[in-house]
């Protein structure tokens, strides 16, 4: 009895529709109105206007973006910084990668040797997700965990992939390392996923004061339209002339244990005049056949 379809059944309907999420309701919904349109050009119903009962866009939903909290950030800098707590060098190298350069677990496992320009403190890679070539400016905390974990742990393979299987043969690693390096740094975070690291990046940039397209540049992004996936709301960004004030070369206090890390390592990073990164011709001489 389709005469007998009324606006306020029309919105009854409507409110109860079992589609939870904006892009069903508005497919859902599309459909229908094309069906009534129909209805009222056969004078199967009287009211011709009566498609336009059902909303043609609904909002979008907004989720809550979730980051590493301060006390986990502090946990999970000060086990990386730390040679005594049986977290192998891989994992951490993984960790300051994640938090302190933001690359996503996919780039991280396709990682390779020659990717990393140790004379420029870059690293240079081809997104796997967006298909661009970036170039990621490399901190030093970030580039002695990998020369530590090339030089003192990863197996000798002619195989140019970072980070390698322990066990023979050596093989690149998939992408779920990224997240059994979390559970060894944060053992209670057992769920969950490795994109938190980059999301934590983005929102530790943001809330020290870095301008939104630099941050666009240093999550390899070539717009706004999805940055806001990456940054958290519960702080007051944007809202305290504190953070507006802090330096990019002053630590958040999020990352005091990171200078640890520094200090930990000061004379390895001497001994190798690391703090401006080794010549890639001596990284050659160093590394020999694990190159």
């Amino acid at each position: 009895h389709f005469e007998e379809i009324e606006t306020v059944l029309l919105k009854a309907f409507n409110r109860d529709d079992i589609h939870a999420s904006p892009q069903g309701k508005n497919a859902y919904n599309s459909i229908i109105r094309k069906f009534l349109i129909y209805l009222a050009d056969e004078k199967i119903v009287s009211n011709p206007s009566l498609f336009m009962s059902l909303p043609c866009v609904f909002a979008q939903s907004v989720h809550n973006v979730t980051t590493l909290s301060e006390e986990e950030q502090l946990t999970l800098n000060t086990a990386i910084s730390s040679d005594s707590n049986g977290i192998s060098l891989r994992s951490k190298a993984i960790l300051h990668l994640g938090i302190h350069m933001g690359m996503r677990r996919i780039d991280i496992v396709r990682l390779t040797i020659d990717e990393i320009d140790w004379d420029q403190q870059m690293i240079r890679l081809y997104q796997a997700k967006t298909k661009y070539e970036v170039d990621l400016p490399m901190p030093d905390e970030v580039g002695n965990a990998l020369y530590r974990y090339i030089v003192e742990e990863r197996p000798h393979s002619d195989d140019p992939h970072v980070f390698l299987s322990e066990d023979v043969p050596h093989h690149p690693m998939k992408p779920g390392i990224c997240m059994n390096a979390i559970c060894e740094a944060l053992p209670e975070r057992q769920k969950g996923d490795f994109h938190i690291t980059r999301r934590t990046f983005a929102t530790n940039r943001l809330e020290r004061g870095a301008e939104m397209d630099e941050i666009i540049e240093l999550l390899g992004h070539q717009d706004r339209s999805s940055v806001h996936k990456y940054l958290s709301t519960n702080s007051e960004i944007g809202h305290s002339s504190d953070f507006a004030k802090l330096s990019m070369n002053e630590p958040h206090p999020d990352e005091q244990a990171s200078l640890i890390s520094n200090r930990l390592i000061a004379p390895f990073s001497t001994n190798i005049a690391f703090m401006s990164c080794p010549p890639m011709s001596s990284m050659n001489e160093t590394f020999g056949s694990n190159l």
